[in-house]
């Protein structure tokens, strides 16, 4: 990840994407997240894009109904 302050600003935006989508997520999920190089970089709309579609692929979302 390089840097100590790269590995924090990663840390940084992947806790607050997540935080962000938090309440969608169904209750009783334990979720690891690992930062990659290309989220110290990425536009902020692409991290949250990226978090959102890992939620859904792994299937932890609620659903409407």
């Amino acid at each position: 990840m390089g840097t100590a302050v790269a590995r924090n600003r990663a840390k940084r935006r992947l806790r607050e994407a997540v935080r962000a989508r938090w309440p969608d997520v169904e209750p009783g999920w334990d979720l690891i997240w690992i930062a990659r190089q290309p989220v110290v970089v990425a536009a902020w709309p692409e991290v949250q894009q990226a978090i959102e579609q890992l939620l859904r692929r792994a299937r932890v979302m609620k659903t409407n109904g």
